[in-house]
């Protein structure tokens, strides 16, 4: 129950924040708290469905400088084909030293090491 209303809390806010933006244009409101048909839901859940595989493509794309979505047809015509498609990643995290700054702050003390 109480990750429930941490939920609602924070999509409550987040719905606040979006009526900001949008202003008087739109409302956007939780799908509990308007009426809708059994149908609306299916819908929302293509949409939101939607969003989230193009959110990760968009993510792929930028993690491969866009060789995923240049891949992207063979990788489905390879599952249509019944194969089995993974992907590996590689990363590196490099590090490197760009130089020492020393600066004299104005202070009522003063400490030499």
């Amino acid at each position: 129950m109480h990750h429930q209303n941490s939920f609602r809390r924070t999509v409550t806010k987040a719905l606040e924040e979006a009526k900001k933006l949008l202003g008087t244009a739109r409302s956007p409101c939780l799908p509990s708290d308007v009426a809708h048909t059994f149908d609306d839901k299916y819908l929302l859940c293509e949409i939101g469905t939607r969003a989230a595989i193009l959110s990760i493509k968009a993510a792929m794309d930028q993690a491969t400088g866009g060789i995923f979505s240049a891949n992207l047809e063979t990788m489905l015509q390879w599952a249509r084909e019944g194969k089995t498609v993974t992907m590996c990643t590689d990363a590196e995290e490099v590090c490197a030293f760009i130089q020492t700054t020393t600066r004299d702050v104005k202070s009522n003390t003063t400490s030499v090491t």
